[in-house]
């Protein structure tokens, strides 16, 4: 008796999704065309607005990339880090000197360019410039 039960609620299943199937997303002959489809005897046109997206794959960061942010710091949690992880804003290179500048004003990640190196553990990790302390966070995708 058991074995006739399943067999039942097993064609009874199939035959719900092979039913169920058939309704989705579709409408008969004599119904109305969804809108933006027109029909004759011969053919069906669709006629949907495209939209067309600009690529952003150059955009993207790829595996590899490096980028550094900044956070400011209270002048005793700077003290924290050792002399030699930190750094005057003016005894930095012009070019760390311009991406820590871009990295304060925008508030943002900068895309690093050899300027430091995530890889590189003696880097400096903050910077103090006019009083104010940040530390440098270099991440890599």
């Amino acid at each position: 008796m058991r074995a006739v039960s399943t067999h039942a609620l097993l064609a009874l299943a199939l035959l719900t999704l092979v039913v169920s199937a058939g309704c989705a997303d579709t409408y008969r002959v004599s119904d109305e065309p969804p809108d933006g489809v027109t029909t004759d005897a011969e053919s069906t046109t669709t006629k949907t607005p495209t939209q067309t997206t600009p690529a952003t794959t150059d955009d993207e960061p790829q595996k590899g990339d490096q980028f550094l942010s900044v956070s400011s710091l209270d002048e005793s949690r700077a003290m924290q880090w050792n002399a030699s992880k930190r750094a005057a804003f003016e005894n930095l290179s012009d070019e760390r000197q311009r991406v820590v500048r871009r990295a304060i004003e925008c508030d943002c990640n900068v895309e690093l360019s050899g300027e430091f190196s995530f890889y590189d553990k003696e880097r400096v990790e903050v910077v103090e410039d006019d009083g104010t302390y940040y530390f440098l966070r270099v991440s890599i995708v």
